[in-house]
């Protein structure tokens, strides 16, 4: 468990859209909407880990089929929301509110997690490893799923935390700006190398 816990820490950390995702709505300001990001991704996590014990994550990886059709609506989901933040820093006024058609909070949590290949194989390659032999492998891979969740909490938390206390820099509208423009064009990039990859 000790092993399982420190590797979901490492792995937390490494940046990826749902990190971009989660630093785009901090940014801007709505603490419900963070929370909602937090909280889709981690049923995105939590349900990759119940279908890699029941194994349809395995036949992700087995199906190129299957693969290639999530690859392609992740990678369109994740240019989309790229588009979407440079639209909105290009063309923001003070008095102009955000675009309307917009994956927000839970759902884009959500969708940005099961909408991602990559995530379907290490839920298959990662989980099993830690599933003693004899165990119930229903059993354990939620318990390791509630668990993965519950550190995965934590370093969002963290993150959150940090980008809003640095809140007076972002609040300034030509840094704001600037973000928002790094995050989206970060999106962008990582929808079409999930599309080339």
């Amino acid at each position: 468990m000790a092993a399982f816990v420190l590797s979901a820490f490492v792995l937390a950390m490494l940046p990826g859209p749902a990190t971009a995702l989660l630093i785009r709505e901090t940014i801007s300001g709505d603490r419900r909407r963070v929370v909602g990001v937090i909280a889709g991704i981690e049923v995105g996590i939590f349900a990759w880990a119940l279908l890699s014990a029941v194994g349809v994550a395995a036949l992700v990886a087995a199906s190129a089929l299957a693969y290639t059709v999530l690859r392609a609506v992740g990678a369109a989901i994740l240019v989309l929301l790229g588009l979407q933040t440079l639209w909105y820093a290009r063309s923001r006024r003070p008095d102009r509110p955000r675009p309307v058609l917009r994956v927000r909070g839970f759902r884009g949590g959500l969708l940005t997690n099961l909408a991602n290949p990559k995530a379907a194989v290490f839920a298959f390659s990662f989980y099993p490893q830690f599933i003693p032999d004899g165990a119930n492998v229903l059993l354990t891979s939620v318990l390791l799923g509630l668990v993965h969740v519950l550190v995965d909490v934590c370093w969002y938390s963290v993150l959150a935390t940090a980008v809003t206390r640095a809140k007076t820099l972002f609040a300034r509208s030509a840094v704001k700006r600037w973000l928002e423009r790094v995050v989206g064009a970060v999106l962008v990039g990582l929808g079409l190398r999930l599309a080339v990859d």
